[in-house]
């Protein structure tokens, strides 16, 4: 359940945008619910170092931090802290998955045709997370 290779392949498949969390605690085992605001349903479960916000009590956005994970796998490559750009971009195209490349003042990002968000820092260019949000 929820496999990094998977998600950066066709998004997230294993659970759905807008599912609540009784519906998704039942798919998964040994998480950990942390509150962010109670009144409006706002709060983070974390499965396996995978983080899965929730709003409205809502899933709304699923990330892969490496500063949490550490370690990942991307078509038997490994993906780390010090992962650059032009790497996590070779794998990709291993994969024949396209994706749209962007700048803001601190990061590069790479979107993915199933509008899978990988961030990367502007000036080291190495990995920072893999995100996927409904809206």
């Amino acid at each position: 359940m929820l496999n990094f290779n998977n998600f950066i392949q066709n998004g997230l498949t294993e659970l759905k945008f807008g599912d609540s969390v009784n519906v998704i605690s039942k798919k998964l085992q040994h998480y950990q619910i942390c509150p962010i605001d109670n009144e409006a349903g706002s709060f983070a479960l974390f499965y396996n170092q995978i983080e899965l916000l929730f709003d409205h009590h809502q899933l709304w956005l699923i990330q892969y931090e490496i500063d949490r994970i550490q370690n990942l796998t991307l078509n038997q490559h490994p993906i780390h802290k010090k992962t650059t750009i032009q790497q996590f971009k070779n794998h990709l195209n291993e994969l024949h998955i396209g994706f749209a490349e962007t700048k803001d003042s601190q990061q590069i990002i790479l979107t993915t045709h199933h509008q899978v968000k990988l961030y990367f820092d502007l000036n080291s260019e190495y990995f920072i997370t893999a995100l996927q949000s409904w809206y």
